[in-house]
């Protein structure tokens, strides 16, 4: 199993974003084999995106999309309105399992576990009339 790293598409590949009920920006990813440097080839792969808030009472998943093409290691997850309805900083991490059934959770487990999440910040938005 190859050791694997983040490359961001953000500024830090840890960190994400978002207002309370937004659907936009989605979380994108590219996945670099550290051991080789290259982009992870996600051909024939699939991904979950799992996210739970620090106390562990709210937590969402859905499918993410790999990017084509697929060997370039790109990975994104467009939010719904329903996985960001709460504010709050939440844990998350993309689950992707490879054809063969190998399941690598990105990011890798890190000795300092603040590193091995990325941490989600769902910001209130201002209510609108209709709220």
């Amino acid at each position: 199993m190859p050791a694997l790293e983040i490359i961001p598409v953000q500024e830090d590949p840890l960190k994400h974003y978002i207002k309370s009920r937004d659907t936009g920006p989605s979380i994108r990813r590219i996945l670099i084999d550290s051991s080789t440097g290259l982009p992870v080839d996600l051909t024939d792969a699939i991904a979950l995106f799992v996210a739970t808030d620090l106390a562990k009472n709210a937590a969402f998943e859905g499918w993410a999309t790999i990017e084509s093409p697929a060997t370039a290691g790109k990975i994104r997850y467009d939010f719904t309105e329903d996985d960001v309805e709460t504010a709050g900083v939440y844990l998350a991490e993309f689950q992707i399992t490879f054809s063969e059934g190998q399941t690598i959770t990105y990011p890798p487990a890190n000795a300092d576990p603040d590193r091995s999440y990325i941490r989600l910040q769902v910001v209130e938005g201002l209510p609108t009339a209709g709220d």
